[in-house]
């Protein structure tokens, strides 16, 4: 690993963190026992700190860095969603609202850790969190629930080490045309 590879690594447990306070919690959304379906990631409002760095308009360059900030921070999103899809928790929330240390218990997580991915898949619409600290399902939350068309198992997949590795090879496979894949399993 090179030095610059070094500095890129970050402690999950504060990406986690960053993650939480990066997305504004959406306590008004629906529990999954809601009628309303029409919760789409385009209600999810990302938080930016963007600040223009050209001479453009400041309305223009705001825009256009809060976009590739939301595009950037996808990745974590796909993360904090593979994590909760391998912990089944939204199979264990399917029926009613657990606290994290159950919902921890229930799972064999770290309970801390896992509160900060709760609070964080509360900022992107998943779950919501009540007034007693008890997490439950959205409408698009219930989407990881196991089941038949379940979308579960693809979001565990592709938050696979070795799939998040291959693409860590991205640099070196547009530099040299191998293949990203390739290089990982070497």
């Amino acid at each position: 690993m090179n030095d610059a590879s070094a500095q890129l690594m970050v402690d999950p447990r504060q990406t986690l963190v960053r993650l939480d306070r990066a997305f504004e919690v959406r306590r008004s959304l629906p529990l999954a026992t809601s009628e309303r379906h029409d919760i789409a990631f385009d209600d999810i409002r990302p938080v930016s700190e963007a600040r223009p760095t050209s001479d453009a308009p400041e309305s223009t360059q705001v825009g256009a860095m809060t976009a590739i900030s939301d595009l950037i921070s996808k990745g974590l999103m796909v993360q904090a969603l593979s994590v909760a899809s391998r912990l089944r928790i939204a199979d264990r929330l399917r029926h009613r609202p657990m606290e994290a240390a159950e919902l921890a218990s229930a799972s064999k997580a770290h309970a801390p850790t896992l509160f900060r991915l709760l609070r964080a898949l509360t900022g992107l619409g998943v779950l919501t969190e009540d007034d007693e600290s008890r997490f439950a399902l959205t409408q698009l939350g219930r989407a990881l629930c196991g089941g038949p068309r379940a979308i579960r198992e693809r979001a565990a997949f592709i938050g696979e080490p070795w799939i998040w590795q291959a693409w860590g090879n991205l640099y070196e496979s547009v530099m040299t045309g191998d293949s990203a894949f390739s290089a990982r399993m070497a």
